[in-house]
């Protein structure tokens, strides 16, 4: 079957199986709805062309060119796109399955809603794609380039991120769950409402970053820098963070539960309002910090420096430090009369 053939039989659902087109030009070609089996499409060159709804099984697009190219809502199935080139392309709501695009280029692409499962784009170049309210499974990006790429409202699940690039991308509201991270760059970028929870991150910078209610909820962190970052309402809960620098964080109004966290310095952090309810703190540097209303009861602190902090109605009920100096000063609130109601209703 030629490629005049496949033309002819567009539009029939007919299945084309073990065809070669290699090296076929199609340009402003109408072919929705189609569907292709082991068929050969290596170094084709598709420009202007619609497959949309089409479903791909077993093709070959190794070193292949799209060119915007209408391949929305398409389903490709154990297929290869090593090398290939897709320029303003529209994927969204696609879905590739165990498919493999190493060393793949996609420039400018729409992904939107595109579903991605056992697949690998390792080498791949993701610049600038959109790859918005995506759901991304058991894939591998080693090295995959996703410089100013948007991943807005994304979800990577479990995935081995560390040598991924994310230089400037858009990564707002982001699930990263049980995601490896560690060693990422992300300073300055804008990762609001992330989840990170479960999440493995050693050795990441998160500098100025904004991460206002993003949530580290039983996440190993160690050695990460949240210096200047913008964390309101940041969840730590069950959190275990070793080694952090939080130095003039904004942290008000964050939850960190039964979090332990060892070795921390948050000297000059905004802690307002935080709640911190029996998370231990050990040998953790809290100078200057401004914890006005925060809840600090059941809480352990122990070998902290508690220097210089603003108190004002700060709870510490029943929390353990190596002096009770602390619950005296002013602002301190040493008994919570509501708390210790409660303990005696239990009792």
């Amino acid at each position: 079957m030629s490629k005049a053939q496949v033309l002819k039989n567009a539009h029939t659902l007919e299945r084309i199986s073990g065809l070669d087109l290699r090296g076929e030009v199609f340009d402003g070609e109408d072919l929705p709805g189609m569907i292709f089996d082991r068929v050969d499409f290596s170094l084709v060159c598709v420009r202007r062309s619609s497959l949309r709804e089409s479903i791909f099984m077993n093709c070959n697009f190794d070193h292949a060119f799209f060119e915007n190219a209408d391949l929305s809502h398409t389903k490709f199935i154990e297929c290869r796109f090593n090398h290939a080139v897709l320029d303003g392309c529209d994927l969204s709501e696609a879905t590739l399955d165990d498919t493999v695009c190493q060393h793949a280029t996609l420039r400018a692409c729409r992904l939107e809603k595109t579903d991605l499962s056992d697949c690998d784009f390792s080498d791949a170049v993701l610049r600038g794609v959109a790859l918005v309210e995506a759901n991304v499974f058991s894939t591998r990006f080693e090295r995959a380039d996703f410089t100013n790429a948007d991943l807005s409202k994304s979800t990577l699940h479990e995935l081995d991120l560390r040598e991924t690039i994310f230089a400037g991308a858009v990564m707002r509201e982001m699930a990263l769950s049980g995601c490896t991270l560690s060693g990422q760059v992300f300073s300055g970028q804008d990762l609001s409402e992330t989840q990170f929870n479960e999440a493995e991150l050693v050795d990441v910078d998160f500098s100025g970053c904004r991460l206002a209610m993003c949530n580290f909820s039983e996440a190993s962190l160690a050695n990460v820098n949240f210096t200047a970052a913008e964390m309101r309402n940041a969840l730590f809960v069950g959190a275990t963070v070793e080694n952090c620098r939080f130095n003039g964080a904004t942290l008000n109004q964050s939850l960190w539960n039964n979090a332990l966290v060892t070795g921390c310095d948050f000297t000059g952090a905004e802690l307002g309002m935080g709640v911190f309810n029996r998370a231990a703190f050990e040998r953790c540097g809290f100078v200057a910090c401004d914890m006005q209303y925060a809840d600090f009861s059941y809480a352990g602190l122990k070998q902290c420096n508690l220097g210089e902090v603003t108190l004002n109605q700060t709870r510490f009920h029943r929390a353990v430090l190596d002096s009770d100096e602390i619950k005296r000063r002013p602002g301190a609130v040493e008994r919570d009369d509501e708390l210790f109601e409660a303990e005696l209703r239990s009792a």
